[in-house]
């Protein structure tokens, strides 16, 4: 078999095979516990799928290009997602999600929680973005007794004479109101 003969079986083949390979999950899906709904992540050109599929058939997209997978938390009531998304090396935004589980529907929040916790920062204290960089949410726990979603900021100064920034923070799942986090 000639190199160029080689070349193009092995391109074929590849074409056959990469897209069923494309179709596959690249993650456990993320399962509520009731099991109504999953979250899913494939890997497709340009990104990484990410899809809300419900019980009854009914898809939702959330992102069809995600950079990198992200990390997934479903409350325990099933009512809200809690998505950490990769965006670049040492940087992620977090986004909260409302299911309608009526309507088998997902809506978003107006604003990430990256938006909302650096407006409520520079209203209590200041915080100045610019001066900042590998702004970060991460999740640490749900609290549905008070219908809170509680998640840890983190920033890094720019400058030495800056501080870090590491806050537990509490996100109101009715309000969309961001306050420090006693515990």
């Amino acid at each position: 078999m000639t190199a160029s003969r080689f070349v193009l079986l092995f391109a074929v083949l590849f074409a056959l095979v990469v897209p069923a390979q494309a179709q596959r999950p690249i993650r456990p899906p993320t399962v509520s516990s009731r099991g109504d709904f999953a979250i899913v992540q494939r890997q497709k050109r340009g990104g990484v799928e990410q899809t809300v599929e419900f019980r009854n058939g009914k898809t939702i997209v959330l992102d069809r290009r995600a950079p990198w997978p992200a990390l997934y938390e479903i409350a325990p009531d099933d009512r809200w997602i809690f998505r950490q998304q990769r965006l670049s090396p040492g940087e992620n935004v977090g986004y909260v999600y409302a299911v309608d589980m009526s309507n088998r529907d997902v809506i978003p929040a107006q604003s990430t929680l990256n938006d909302r916790a650096i407006w409520y920062l520079q209203k209590k204290w200041g915080f100045r973005p610019d001066r900042y960089f590998n702004i970060n949410v991460a999740f640490f726990k749900w609290d549905m007794k008070k219908k809170v979603l509680i998640f840890e900021f983190h920033a890094s100064p720019i400058r030495s004479r800056e501080e870090p920034v590491d806050l537990r923070l509490r996100y109101n799942l009715k309000t969309g109101e961001i306050t420090k986090s006693k515990k």
